[in-house]
């Protein structure tokens, strides 16, 4: 049997990191049963949600492929530090060094790429991405990164996978929804930072009490997207008054997807809650900590109007906003759906291509 091995960050608890490692294990499995799939590494969080997922923990030389699956893990975390770099090289860039010294194809697909401060890591980025068969990045700003650091492979610009939920092979993940939320109620969702964040209770929180707390038509719904800091949480929520206020508690990452479906306007310091709403078609507005990626992303779908960093908005804007778009759904544009699906095709392309050609030789 054929052999994948996926890396990602399928590690820890991350909500968006593990959408895209159950995403990338549902297209395969749907449509290469006769592959074996593994991770680098997957935490007892990701065991949860998908029981059959594997680590590979044997020697590589019967490997018949390897996968970057889509993240950020190409470029420096936000107030990078050295056990930052030391934590990117361990558990991403390393297994790509061992893949290419084993002359085993890589496809690299759907990555944030960008910026990379320290030399050598950069260097090594740029080495695995000249050595892959495969590459595609979520933004133009990636593909700048890596060809103006010296990639001469061809990279495809498509967009962030995750607007592929849509795609038949997930859709048993919203079959039979069961929901106690009242539909006759405007349902608002108030997605919080895992950290308590004064300015976000300041700003965002406060500034919802103020609209909402007396208001009977609304349900607000308060949340975060991981099983940590839910003390935090209820720290944050101490900001609403209201009596209609409901909290959410995350357990699930497809729960969760389904939760975000309920909703009809949703606010959110995080990428992908924004990303997963907007493709639902929900009215999303963001206030992102750390805005790079996520400024990207409002600028290519065409909104870039719903995204100011939260260190750069003011509670008169906040409830601008909140007024101007809680009844204006995003619409993706058709191109964002098509180039989000791009990342599918580019790697069953990879996979049609190295991974027959590997067993051939095997055969001979």
């Amino acid at each position: 049997m054929r052999k994948i091995v996926l890396c990602g960050a399928t590690h820890g608890t991350n909500f968006g990191d593990t959408m895209f490692g159950l995403m990338f294990y549902e297209h395969i499995k749907d449509r290469y049963p006769d592959i074996a799939i593994y991770f680098t590494k997957v935490s007892e969080y990701f065991k949860k949600c998908e029981s059959e997922c594997k680590e590979y923990k044997q020697t590589w030389n019967d490997i018949d492929g390897f996968i970057y699956i889509s993240g950020g893990f190409f470029g420096d975390s936000p107030n990078e530090k050295f056990k930052n770099r030391y934590f990117r090289f361990m558990n991403y860039i390393r297994y790509g060094l061992m893949a290419k010294r084993k002359n085993i194809p890589i496809a690299v697909i759907g990555v944030g790429a960008g910026p990379i401060k320290n030399v050598v890591l950069r260097r090594m980025v740029i080495s695995l991405c000249n050595y892959a068969q495969a590459i595609s990045v979520r933004d133009i700003q990636s593909y700048q990164f890596l060809k103006k650091n010296g990639c001469e492979n061809e990279i495809n610009v498509t967009s962030d996978l995750a607007q592929s939920i849509g795609r038949k092979e997930f859709q048993n993940w919203f079959c039979n929804q069961e929901t106690n939320i009242l539909k006759k109620k405007k349902k608002i969702l108030v997605h919080c930072p895992t950290a308590v964040i004064q300015e976000y209770k300041d700003k965002i929180i406060q500034t919802v009490d103020e609209l909402y707390k007396n208001d009977e038509s609304v349900e607000v719904y308060f949340c975060n997207d991981s099983l940590e800091g839910k003390q935090n949480l209820n720290e944050m929520v101490g900001a609403y008054m209201g009596k209609n206020k409901k909290i959410y508690s995350y357990e699930d990452p497809l729960d969760f997807i389904r939760f975000l479906r309920k909703m009809d306007f949703i606010i959110t310091p995080k990428l992908h809650v924004g990303i997963f709403s907007a493709t639902f078609g929900k009215a999303v507005i963001s206030f992102p900590i750390h805005p790079g990626k996520t400024t990207r992303y409002y600028q290519q779908i065409g909104y870039p109007e719903r995204s100011i960093p939260l260190s750069e908005v003011s509670r008169e804007q906040v409830s601008r906003m909140i007024n101007q778009f809680m009844n204006n759904p995003i619409r993706l544009p058709k191109k964002i759906y098509e180039k989000s699906e791009e990342n599918f095709a580019i790697m069953d392309r990879f996979i049609e291509k190295y991974i027959e050609y590997q067993e051939d030789k095997r055969n001979d």
